[in-house]
C-alpha cells in the first residue's frame, strides 16, 4: 500500500461496521449489505489486493469505502479490475466524507478498470458520488437483476446428467470455465477461482451432455463474509406478501433476518445455450428443494438465463454497474466493448 492517510486499520472494525449499517437503504427492497462481525477482516480475506478506507472527523469514522482488485476478463484477456464497494457515509455525520487523498490512491493503484455498483433506488449513494464528480466520472456498463429463487420440484427430472463436482472434475471444469468465461466481459479469471473464502471444487454443480460439461455453476454460502438483510419491502412486494399469507404460504423472507441463502455463481452454459441453462436450473432447483428456502443469483438482462429466472421467482431487485475514471489525474478505465457479465456474489 502507498500510505494513503485514509487507510483503515484492523482495530477500526467496530467503527466500520457502525457506519456500514447506519441509515436505511431505499428501493423496492430496502436491503442492508453488510459484513458482520468484522468488515476489515472480511475485506482483507478476499483474494487479490484489498484496501479499506475510512474518513475521520473528531476521532470518529464518518465514511467508509473499500477497493477489491481481482483478475477479470476484459476483451478476452486477463486484466486487473478494481471493484469499489462499501461506500457509505454515517447518516449522523455532517462532514462531506472523503477528501482528494482517497481518489488519488484509487487512481494510482495500477488497475486497468475501476467499477462500482449501486442498487436501484439508493439515492444516498448517488448523491454521495455526485459530490465527488470533480474527482471521478461514471459511465454506465449495464443493469443486472438479483433474484431470490425458491427451489421447486420439477414435474419431470431433466434428462441430462447433473451432479456435484468432485476433485477429479477439476481439470475439465477449469478448462470449461476458462473457455466460456473468457467470452464474458468482467468474468473472473478461473486460475484462482477456488481461493475465494468458503468456495471449493465440490461446491460446483455440473450438467453433462454427450459426456462433456455443458453447463456449470458454483452453489456456495458467503454469509460468513458478507450478509444481505432485507429491512423493508416496497408496496408491490408487501402486497405480494399479504396475498401469500392469505393463501397460507410465505412468499417473502422475514424483514430484519439475514438471508442465509447460497449464491448460484460463475454460471456458464456452453455457447450461451438457453435450453441447456434452463435444464441446469431445473435440475438445481429440484436438487435444492427441501434443503434451502431460496438461493440468490444476479444476472444482466441480456443473460442467457434471465427469462428463465423471471419465471422462477417474484422477488428481485435491480442494480446499476458503472465504470469509474479519474479525470483530475488523467486516468481512465479500460474500454469495455462487449456485453458485461458481472458476478453478483462478488459485488
Amino acid at each position: 500500500m502507498n500510505g494513503c492517510p485514509c487507510l483503515a486499520r484492523p482495530e477500526d472494525a467496530e467503527e466500520l461496521l457502525r457506519v456500514m449499517e447506519s441509515g436505511k437503504p431505499a428501493g423496492a427492497v430496502s436491503l442492508l449489505i453488510t459484513r458482520r462481525p468484522d468488515p476489515y477482516a472480511s475485506y482483507m480475506a478476499e483474494p487479490g489486493e484489498a484496501r479499506v478506507y475510512a474518513a475521520r472527523a473528531n476521532g470518529r469514522i464518518t465514511c467508509t469505502c473499500a477497493m477489491l482488485t481481482r483478475d477479470l476478463y476484459i476483451g478476452g484477456e486477463k486484466k486487473k479490475a478494481a471493484y469499489l464497494c462499501g461506500l457509505k457515509k454515517d447518516e449522523g455525520a455532517r462532514t462531506a466524507g472523503f477528501g482528494p487523498s482517497l481518489f488519488r490512491d484509487l487512481a494510482a493503484s495500477g488497475a486497468d478498470l475501476w467499477f462500482l455498483s449501486i442498487v436501484k433506488g439508493n439515492d444516498r449513494a448517488q448523491k454521495l458520488l455526485k459530490k465527488g464528480k470533480r474527482l471521478l466520472s461514471l459511465e454506465a456498463l449495464c443493469a443486472y437483476r438479483t433474484f431470490l429463487v425458491k427451489p421447486k420440484k420439477m414435474k419431470a427430472r431433466p434428462s441430462l446428467p447433473f451432479r456435484r463436482a468432485t476433485a477429479s472434475d477439476a481439470p475439465a471444469l477449469l478448462e470449461f470455465i476458462r473457455r466460456e468465461g473468457s467470452k464474458k466481459e468482467l468474468f473472473p479469471v478461473p486460475d484462482k477461482l477456488f481461493s475465494f473464502p468458503g468456495l471449493s471444487c465440490g461446491d460446483f454443480r455440473i450438467l453433462f451432455k454427450d459426456g462433456r460439461i455443458a453447463a456449470a455453476a458454483a452453489f456456495w454460502d458467503r454469509s460468513a463474509q458478507k450478509q444481505y438483510i432485507p429491512l423493508k419491502y416496497g408496496l408491490p412486494l408487501r402486497a405480494l406478501g399479504a396475498l401469500s399469507r392469505f393463501a397460507g404460504r410465505s412468499a417473502l423472507p422475514e424483514a430484519g433476518r439475514v438471508l442465509n441463502y447460497p449464491f448460484l455463481s460463475f454460471f456458464l452454459a456452453e455457447n450461451d445455450d438457453r435450453e441447456t441453462a434452463s435444464l441446469f436450473l431445473d435440475a438445481l432447483s429440484d436438487d435444492a428443494r427441501g434443503r434451502y428456502e431460496r438461493f440468490i443469483i444476479g444476472v444482466p438482462e441480456g443473460h442467457f438465463a434471465f427469462e428463465k429466472l423471471k419465471k422462477m421467482t417474484k422477488i428481485s431487485f435491480s442494480t446499476e454497474l458503472y465504470a469509474v475514471s479519474f479525470p483530475f489525474a488523467g486516468v481512465e478505465s479500460a474500454p469495455v466493448t462487449r456485453e458485461v457479465f458481472p458476478e453478483c456474489a462478488l459485488l
